[in-house]
């Protein structure tokens, strides 16, 4: 399952990824950063895997591979927080497929997860 979080600015779309997460759900975060791009030439992307996750569905990572693929340019940062090592595993995963710059952090970093998610550097 996937979940929308509104405690960011408007250029980042951030998620909680719980449970199971499949196709349906990346299609729900396409649509979401799809409906961001028509307002920012770019947006950021927070992933927060919560302790519950289990699993991507193969679906949900063709469907993740779809929107790197689509959004080469669109997509200037992503965070990703793991909540466990066989999240952390999943995260690295996902992080290669990404066109952009990506940082893993553990839970405990979530302060510095998202100063690093809003800065403009460009490291």
């Amino acid at each position: 399952m996937l979940m929308l979080l509104n405690e960011f600015s408007d250029n980042i779309v951030a998620v909680r990824l719980t449970n199971t997460v499949d196709s349906e759900d990346i299609t729900s975060l396409l649509a979401e950063v799809q409906q961001r791009l028509q307002r920012y030439a770019s947006v950021r992307i927070w992933y927060e895997f919560d302790k519950d996750f289990t699993s991507m569905t193969l679906g949900s990572l063709w469907e993740e591979a779809t929107l790197s693929l689509f959004h080469l340019t669109d997509i200037s940062r992503v965070v990703i927080i793991s909540a466990s090592e066989h999240s952390t595993g999943v995260a690295n995963a996902l992080a290669i497929m990404m066109p952009c710059q990506v940082e893993v952090f553990n839970a405990e970093q979530k302060t510095q997860a998202r100063q690093w998610l809003v800065s403009d550097d460009k490291d």
